[in-house]
């Protein structure tokens, strides 16, 4: 991970805090630096364990989301978009949802995380994060009952 990512993925982890602290929701983030901080290990069944500098189990695959919050099952991935090449140096990146994206959504649904895709165009994004960590936290009430 660059640092021009970690630059981009700062704000959201910060405001991830920033909201959680506001509304006592208790999450507890973490973010990736580049050391597989977020890392996770889930399988076909959906089930789920931390990675925690291991190498990956048997029969799982291995993600690193953006944003994690292990616990209460929240993920943010932060989507960094590019321009079609026309000649010009490559830059990381995609111009919409591909087929990794899918595969990755598919697994994180399956062991039960909420996940919340934002796109680095999206000038609305704080408003964005902010409405998908209440409508989690109340989910999360409701189905606690």
């Amino acid at each position: 991970m660059g640092h021009r990512d970690l630059m981009s993925l700062y704000p959201v982890y910060q405001e991830c805090k920033k909201i959680s602290d506001e509304l006592n929701f208790g999450f507890s983030f973490k973010w990736d630096q580049g050391d597989y901080e977020t890392r996770i290990d889930i399988n076909e069944d959906g089930n789920c364990v931390l990675g925690n500098g291991q190498l990956p189990l048997i029969g799982y695959e291995m993600f690193c989301p953006d944003i994690l919050d292990y616990t209460n099952r929240i993920i943010i991935e932060f989507e960094e978009e590019c321009q079609p090449d026309k000649g010009a140096k490559k830059r990381k990146g995609h111009f919409e949802i591909n087929t990794r994206d899918v595969r990755r959504g598919k697994y994180y649904n399956k062991a039960k995380f909420d996940l919340l895709r934002i796109w680095e165009s999206d000038k609305q994004w704080k408003k964005t994060l902010k409405q998908f960590l209440v409508d989690t936290y109340h989910n999360r009430l409701v189905h606690r009952k």
